[in-house]
């Protein structure tokens, strides 16, 4: 079969039909003869269960109303020979088997069998279904043991139920007459195994004759698929080749080609009606094309010039937010030395603190600026071996203003043996801080719990990771995979720049920001860092 005939649609019709034939067969022959010799097993044993009901039920009215009556009269006695004697009567268990033999004629065979037979039966041996069935049924009187077998070239099923005493004059007559193999009989104890043997060669030959039946209806039923799935399948790829043919040339450009099918009343005639309309659309399409070129060209120029000024306003954003913190404090620490001054005697060191924490800001904003750059520009970025935990602390240092005014205790588990990093000092405390200032503000509106900002740092088999934590209103599943993109924020008075920046340059440094929600309450930040290797020291 060629790759083309495969992937037809003729085939695609009439390929599945076989398939589908073949499996219907392999099913029914595998599975109906099984299905049906279950069920044959299954009638067998509920068949063989009722008999040995009845066979039990038969025997104890037999015991009670006629064995323990006439033997007590003294005339007659109970014997298992009592055949050659006039004055004996069957036992309760040679009456079973004498209406065992009688039974054997209808395909039924009833045995009573046990391990511990009288003399006249000793020499019988137990074979091994019978052994197996006294073994089982001495542990599960209850339960019924049964097994299909092949017995003298028959099919049949055995079924066997234990033989119990049930009344008292079993148990009296079992411990009293001459030959009983055992004295100490008592009520329930198995005495023996009632077996109702069922050839089922009928019922199996009945399935297997059903099965034929099925059979050969499938493969009937499967050709006259066949033979309409034929039908069907020429009457509808044999236009659709025409089509594909005539589309081939409207393809190469001849657009007065005349598709065929275009009288048709059928989904044929409706598919040619349509690739008639798209070939006149096509003739129309080609004049609009060198109109769309020109205007595309005009666009394409435009959304440049829209770029480069988004990327414009993106860095300003980024730079005016980087710089507002350091020249925010310098505007408090200026007011706070004009206060200092205007005082009566004016208060000149403490306006020379003021003064100097302004030149520190100065510097600091002077830094930020240096550092933003360093990110843009290549050949600038300045890496020293940091300590990590002093990095912190001098953050913790700058933002104590903003975690004393909203009342945050703040508690750290820096780890002392900490290796360094490689990176700039700069970029690394606007990271810090941010995060810092971040969870400030989330914990700024929360008044039922304590606020409590826990910076931990530990190591990683790649370096260190630094964990920021807060205890504040926490990151909702629905924004946790978007608080990283370039101007999305939560804050109403915020511009989206923060945490964008914080994972541009913690990636810059060959490591990894992520955020997650903490439970019951806050957010997560967790920031990894590659450790300083000997090359870089």
């Amino acid at each position: 079969m060629n790759l083309q005939l495969r992937h037809s649609l003729k085939w695609q019709i009439i390929g599945p039909i076989p398939l589908m034939v073949i499996g219907a067969v392999a099913a029914i022959w595998f599975i109906v003869p099984r299905k049906i010799a279950d069920n044959a097993t299954d009638q067998a044993v509920l068949a063989g269960r009722t008999i040995a009901a009845q066979f039990k039920i038969l025997r104890e009215y037999y015991t009670e109303n006629v064995v323990d009556k006439i033997v007590s009269e003294g005339t007659f006695k109970a014997s298992s020979d009592h055949k050659g004697d006039a004055k004996s009567i069957p036992l309760p268990a040679t009456m079973i088997l004498d209406l065992g033999a009688m039974l054997a004629k209808q395909n039924t065979a009833i045995s009573l069998y046990s391990k511990f037979p009288f003399p006249n039966r000793a020499n019988r041996l137990l074979d091994t279904f019978q052994q197996d069935a006294w073994d089982f049924l001495v542990r599960n009187p209850e339960e019924t043991y049964f097994r299909q077998e092949m017995l003298d070239g028959r099919h049949v099923v055995r079924v066997a139920v234990a033989d119990t005493m049930v009344v008292q004059a079993c148990v009296n007559c079992h411990n009293t007459i001459a030959g009983s193999p055992k004295k100490d009989w008592k009520l329930g104890d198995v005495r023996g195994v009632l077996e109702i043997t069922s050839v089922i060669d009928a019922e199996l030959a009945h399935g297997a004759a059903l099965s034929r039946s099925i059979i050969l209806w499938a493969i009937l039923i499967g050709l006259g698929l066949l033979g309409s799935a034929l039908l069907v399948a020429g009457s509808v790829t044999r236009p659709i080749e025409a089509l594909i043919g005539a589309m081939q040339k409207v393809a190469a450009g001849n657009f007065e080609t005349v598709l065929p099918g275009l009288g048709r009343k059928d989904e044929i005639g409706r598919l040619a009606g349509g690739f008639n309309h798209m070939v006149s659309e096509l003739a129309a399409a080609r004049e609009r094309e060198v109109e769309d070129r020109a205007r595309t060209a005009t666009m394409q120029a435009e959304l440049v010039r829209v770029g480069r000024m988004a990327a414009m306003g993106r860095m300003t954003a980024s730079m005016a937010h980087e710089i507002n913190q350091p020249l925010g404090a310098i505007v408090a620490n200026g007011n706070a030395g004009l206060r200092w001054l205007a005082r009566t005697p004016p208060n000149f060191d403490e306006a020379r603190l003021v003064l100097d924490q302004i030149v520190k800001d100065g510097h600091r904003a002077s830094d930020v600026i240096d550092g933003i750059r360093a990110i843009f520009r290549k050949g600038e970025d300045r890496r020293t071996p940091l300590d990590v935990n002093e990095l912190i602390g001098d953050v913790l240092r700058l933002t104590r203003a903003e975690t004393q005014n909203e009342r945050i205790s703040v508690r750290t588990e820096l780890l002392s043996d900490l290796p360094n990093v490689v990176g700039n000092r700069v970029q690394l405390q606007l990271v810090f801080r941010n995060l810092i200032v971040n969870a400030v503000e989330a914990m700024s509106s929360v008044t039922d719990r304590e606020r409590v900002l826990h910076i931990k740092s530990a190591t990683m088999p790649s370096g260190v990771r630094i964990t920021v934590a807060d205890s504040g209103t926490g990151i909702g599943q629905e924004i946790i995979g978007r608080i990283f993109e370039t101007f999305f924020t939560t804050k109403s008075h915020g511009m989206g720049m923060g945490l964008s920046i914080c994972r541009s340059i913690v990636e810059a440094h060959g490591g990894r920001l992520s955020a997650s929600p903490s439970h019951p309450h806050g957010s997560i930040f967790e920031v990894d860092l590659p450790a300083i290797k000997i090359d870089d020291r």
